[in-house]
C-alpha cells in the first residue's frame, strides 16, 4: 500500500525514515489511533517509535483535554506499543510534553525532549495541520490515512450515555483501571453545559 507524504522536499521519500514521532493528548486511544500506529509499522524502515504524550503546561482552561495524567494515558497507551514492539520488533519511547502554546519554539521544544529526532531519518506522523507546520520543511511528514473514522467526541457521548463503547477504542480494559467512565461522568455532573468535543 502506498502511505501518502508531504515534505519540504518532494523528492523525500518517507520510506527512508526509521524513527517516527507523534503527538498528541490521547485521553483515549481509539481505534483511529490504532490504526495510525499500524500505518507508522507499514513503512519500511521505522526502528523506533517516539510518543510524546500532550499534557496540561501552561494551558490556561484545559476543559477535559487534559482531564487524564501522563501517567494515567501512558497506561491507555502502553498495551498497543507493547503489542506492536511484540509483533513488529520496533521500539518506543515515551515522554511527556507539556503544551507551551508556542508554535515557533514548539519544534525545538519536542527535540528536547527527543533527542534522538534528526530531520535525516525521522518522520513527523500527523494530521493535525498546526502540528505539521511547526515541523515541516525540516522533517519528513506522514499524514496517516483516515482508513478508520472514529471520534473521541461521539465515544464520549456514548459513556455518557451508558451505551457500549468498547468496539471503539483500543483497549477498554485499560480504561476501567484508571476509572475512566466514573471520571469522566463525575466531570460532567460538574460541569453539565460544556461540550463532549
Amino acid at each position: 500500500m502506498d502511505i501518502k507524504y508531504t515534505s519540504a522536499d518532494n523528492s523525500q521519500n518517507i520510506s527512508k525514515a526509521k524513527i517516527a514521532v507523534v503527538i498528541g493528548r490521547f485521553q483515549m486511544i481509539t481505534r483511529g489511533h490504532e490504526d495510525m500506529f499500524w500505518q507508522i509499522t507499514e513503512l519500511p524502515n521505522i526502528r523506533l517509535i517516539l510518543v510524546g504524550i500532550g499534557t496540561r503546561g501552561n494551558t490556561k482552561d484545559p476543559k477535559h483535554r487534559y482531564l487524564f495524567s501522563f501517567d494515567e494515558v501512558n497506561q491507555l497507551m502502553q498495551p498497543l506499543l507493547e503489542q506492536i514492539s511484540r509483533e513488529k520488533g520496533i521500539g518506543y519511547e515515551v515522554r511527556e510534553v507539556p503544551d507551551i502554546n508556542n508554535n515557533v519554539l514548539y519544534a525545538k521544544y519536542v527535540e528536547g525532549i527527543f533527542p534522538k529526532m534528526d530531520p535525516n531519518n525521522t518522520a513527523v506522523v500527523s494530521g493535525d495541520s498546526a502540528t505539521i507546520n511547526c515541523f515541516d520543511h525540516k522533517y519528513l511528514i506522514l499524514r496517516p490515512e483516515m482508513r478508520i473514522r472514529v471520534h473521541s467526541s461521539r465515544i464520549r457521548e456514548l459513556i455518557r450515555d451508558n451505551k457500549p463503547y468498547a468496539h471503539l477504542v483500543h483497549d477498554a480494559v485499560a480504561m476501567r483501571k484508571i476509572n475512566y467512565e466514573t471520571r469522566l461522568r463525575e466531570y460532567w455532573r460538574l460541569h453539565e453545559s460544556e461540550p463532549l468535543y
